[in-house]
């Protein structure tokens, strides 16, 4: 199965362990919203503002959407695009070796 890394347990993931990909675009940071940027980073990433992003949108094991913004590169345009939609992705906290969320 896919793997979706978190640096830590953000509160949009609402612990759940599981997600499918139900969309995704390029977001550029000078036209994303401060408040979905608040929600998305929670304030623990600062957006590259010459860089573009993917923005992925989930749906997790609970039924709860939730967005996250990665870097608009070649690896993560093979792991996230490629991999086509309704991709099933196990979220993984960082540190955490059996998925669980602290």
């Amino acid at each position: 199965m896919n793997e979706i890394l978190f640096s830590k347990n953000y509160k949009k993931l609402h612990n759940q362990i599981e997600a499918f990909l139900v969309w995704r675009d390029v977001a550029y940071p000078e036209r994303l919203d401060k408040e979905f940027i608040d929600y998305d980073t929670e304030g623990s990433y600062v957006l590259d503002k010459n860089k573009s992003y993917l923005m992925l949108y989930f749906i997790g094991d609970k039924g709860i959407p939730f967005t996250t913004l990665r870097t608009n590169n070649a690896e993560n345009r093979k792991k996230y695009i490629d991999c086509g939609i309704y991709t099933t992705f196990k979220i993984v906290v960082e540190g955490d070796k059996n998925g669980n969320k602290n």
